[in-house]
């Protein structure tokens, strides 16, 4: 049975711990097609995020919100737009959190993993007042991992940057799911047997997918694949031609 990982992300106001201080919450899966979650806090303390260096900017334009400014840009207000199409997701921490443990069915805790997600974890768990004998069984207590921590421990160059979404709840978990399966394919092409007869070079290229070098004949033309994807081989440098240089990684049986 494949293991259900579930990926994780929170907008937050790190000064404020409290129920109050979430902003935003997001779940996707992987399952295919992937289930997503998303949540925005109608118990969120807006008043004390005006002053905030990076939420006003960042944040909340994600968020079904209006803000009234001063000439000179001061924020004089933070409040709820009703009309705005997300606010179809604004709920308050007690349906958020009966909606996240009907996320989380059964009996067995899913795999959870989030980026940089300490915070993230701690968010959710208050959802349920940070009392393990409250949260239904299904609820993850401990993280599976963290993608940042498992990029370190693999040595793995940034293999995926998010270019549109970010600081968006649902758009960052997607985005965790996504670099996951990056951080996944290259480990699997993490193998360094000495280079002999009888192996073939693993590459990786700019957006972190591995591809693996095969020599066809004894003459040593060699033909380039990505691993786990059903594309026609090519010659390295008319790859290279194509999407940019290839970084070598390894070696692995042929």
């Amino acid at each position: 049975m494949t293991s259900r990982f579930v990926y994780l992300d929170t907008e937050f106001d790190p000064r404020n711990p409290a129920l109050s201080g979430l902003l935003a919450l997001a779940l996707t899966d992987n399952a295919s097609p992937a289930a997503d979650y998303y949540a925005v806090n109608l118990d969120a303390d807006l008043d004390a995020i005006a002053d905030h260096p990076f939420i006003p900017d960042h944040v909340l334009p994600h968020l079904p919100v209006k803000v009234t400014r001063w000439t000179d840009g001061t924020i004089t207000s933070v409040t709820w737009d009703k009309d705005h199409p997300d606010f179809q997701y604004a709920r308050s921490a007690a349906q958020i959190a009966e909606e996240v443990e009907a996320y989380f069915p059964g009996e067995t805790e899913a795999q959870l993993l989030a980026n940089y997600g300490k915070d993230d974890l701690g968010y959710l768990h208050r959802l349920f007042g940070n009392d393990w004998n409250t949260m239904a069984p299904g609820i993850p207590r401990v993280p599976y991992d963290d993608l940042e921590s498992l990029r370190r421990r693999l040595g793995a160059p940034q293999l995926l940057f998010q270019t549109t979404g970010q600081h968006h709840a649902l758009a960052d978990a997607r985005y965790n799911r996504r670099y996951h399966d990056k951080l996944l394919r290259f480990q699997q092409s993490q193998m360094s047997p000495p280079p002999s007869d009888g192996h073939a070079a693993l590459y990786v290229d700019q957006d972190g997918d591995p591809w693996v070098e095969y020599l066809t004949s004894p003459r040593s033309d060699a033909v380039i694949q990505l691993v786990m994807a059903r594309e026609e081989a090519v010659e390295r440098q008319e790859l290279e031609d194509r999407i940019g240089p290839l970084r070598h990684i390894g070696w692995c049986p042929q």
